[in-house]
């Protein structure tokens, strides 16, 4: 794995996170969404930088309640298979596990089969698969993990 830093998104982040939802999705998400996202979700609208503190990836999960979605995940091609998301995701389930948080949802494309075997590796499990979620008329799969089951299990705690 490179070495990365996990830290919030600002607004000075918003050209790098654009670049990478584009190279990344083929309907990314438009600009202006992005960056309301970094305004309401300043906790949980995480970037991976490298030591050159340039931005290799993003993670956004949004929390309502007890319950938070998993927006969007991606990471620059030219870093992908060194651990980046799963050092994204880890960051972020650290912060819900410690903020109560009990359950957090995603969906994947049922063809991406690299992003389903990180995130059953976290801990996710399938509960429904969604017909004709994509723009493209394709599956995916909506994913859960309990983090009330999973705690301690990512984050190591001080002893008593």
């Amino acid at each position: 794995m490179t070495n990365q830093q996990i830290r919030p998104a600002t607004l000075n982040d918003l050209h790098a996170i654009s670049h990478i939802e584009d190279e990344s999705f083929p309907n990314p998400y438009p600009r202006i969404l992005i960056e309301t996202l970094i305004r309401d979700n300043p906790d949980t609208f995480l970037v991976a930088v490298d030591n050159t503190k340039k931005v290799t990836g993003y993670c956004i999960v949004s929390v309502d309640g007890t319950f938070a979605h998993l927006i969007s995940i991606a990471v620059q091609q030219s870093n992908r298979r060194k651990g980046v998301a799963t050092a994204l995701l880890k960051e972020q389930l650290a912060y819900l596990e410690e903020h109560d948080v009990k359950e957090l949802w995603l969906e994947v494309s049922a063809k991406n089969t690299e992003a389903i075997g990180l995130y059953v590796k976290l801990g996710f499990t399938e509960a429904e698969t969604i017909q004709s979620y994509y723009s493209d008329g394709s599956a995916a799969l909506r994913m859960r993990i309990n983090l009330a089951e999973e705690t301690g299990r990512l984050v190591e705690k001080d002893p008593l």
